[in-house]
């Protein structure tokens, strides 16, 4: 429904698909709530000014109110964790090296048997 909603407040709907919502909207007290939430927040963003001075001075409030922490945060790292992450990624490396030249010895035995092959015959 809120996407119904959203969809005829940007004009988006065809004149009967507006007229069905707008009756469904009449006889549905949530859809109700929304379509009223919906110029709420139209009616909020076209007055920037009323809600900026508003939401300042509260935030404000609020921000006075809260307890200043004098505390600084823990910085403990860990070194072991560290060198084991630098091992499993040395070790993937060295692993990926070696699948590649065997690969390649492989590729290239077979190349150099196939035309051994074809050159005795």
């Amino acid at each position: 429904m809120k996407q119904k909603i959203s969809t005829l407040m940007d004009g988006e709907l065809s004149r009967d698909e507006a007229e069905a919502l707008l009756a469904k909207i009449r006889h549905h007290p949530e859809a109700q709530q929304e379509w009223s939430t919906y110029h709420l927040i139209g009616d909020v963003l076209r007055q920037p000014d009323y809600l900026a001075g508003n939401v300042n001075a509260a935030f404000l409030e609020r921000l006075h109110a809260e307890p200043t922490i004098l505390a600084p945060h823990s910085q403990r790292t860990s070194k072991a964790g560290f060198i084991a992450m630098s091992a499993a990624g040395l070790d993937h490396g060295y692993g990926l090296a070696g699948m590649a030249f065997v690969e390649s010895q492989c590729r290239a035995g077979i190349s150099a048997g196939a035309a051994s092959k074809y050159a005795a015959e």
